[in-house]
């Protein structure tokens, strides 16, 4: 009888320290939930199908089946994402859709208007960008990236990381800008300056203010011909003391205080 309920302790204690084992080597809750989350970051690491190419974008674009508002939204969702992806990623796309693209419909303008306040965020992007296109679809690109239309006449900001790292390609944005705003603006300046810095050369800033990024720098002599005019540190409504200038394949606001006009 003893022989019998040793017997049963035994295989009791087996069955125990199995369910155990079991039970330790299965994935808990807090486990799968886990595992279920990183399926669902994994997944928005997924370009959509519509996006993925210029060709795709196109379609959708022009997609019959799919109204108009229901596009927006769409759109939306992807830029509100786009933290998700890598500026490599992002690059490919925005150099592909914008290269080949025309504008036609608030569809494209809408995702131009987004791409730009993402490249405004990440300006590395644009670097990408133009390392993977020729001169013409570069040309091409800046079009997309301004628009039908030049509203304020500002050089995009984000534009002067070219010169550091594609200066070709700032050449070819800065050749496409200004053939643009010569068809398009309508404030259009004809007073010429010559450079006449104490220094023996003044410096081109990114912005109109003195703190602004140095774009480059152009010495005493040289003659230019400002595109715009901009108010006093930047403030459109105080009289102007900056100028806008493209020149030697170099671009940005000089201080009047360093010009002098030429009757």
């Amino acid at each position: 009888m003893n022989y019998f309920k040793y017997i049963i302790l035994l295989l009791a204690s087996l069955l125990i320290i199995s369910c155990n084992a079991n039970v330790k080597n299965s994935p808990s809750s807090h486990q799968a939930t886990n595992e279920s989350q990183l399926k669902v970051n994994s997944h928005l690491y997924t370009i959509p199908k519509f996006f993925s190419s210029a060709e795709n974008f196109q379609r959708f674009v022009d997609d019959k089946s799919i109204n108009e508002e229901s596009k927006y939204p769409i759109l939306e969702n992807f830029f509100e994402q786009n933290d998700k992806y890598s500026d490599d990623t992002l690059a490919e796309i925005f150099a592909d859709i914008g290269s080949k693209v025309k504008w036609d419909v608030d569809v494209i303008n809408i995702f131009a208007h987004d791409m730009k306040n993402t490249i405004k965020k990440r300006p590395q992007i644009i670097c990408k960008v133009a390392n993977q296109l020729t001169h013409a679809q570069m040309s091409n690109y800046t079009e997309f990236y301004l628009g039908n239309v030049i509203w304020n006449d500002n050089f995009p900001v984000e534009f002067f990381q070219l010169q550091t790292c594609n200066p070709q390609q700032f050449k070819t944005v800065l050749f496409t800008f200004y053939g643009l705003y010569k068809q398009q603006s309508t404030r259009q300046l004809h007073q010429k300056y010559h450079i006449n810095d104490k220094d023996g050369k003044t410096n081109l800033r990114e912005q109109a203010n003195t703190t602004s990024a140095i774009s480059g720098t152009l010495n005493n002599g040289t003659i230019v011909t400002p595109l715009w005019t901009v108010g006093q540190d930047g403030q459109l409504d105080k009289p102007y003391n900056w100028l806008f200038v493209i020149q030697d394949n170099k671009a940005g606001y000089l201080n009047i205080a360093n010009l002098k006009p030429i009757p």
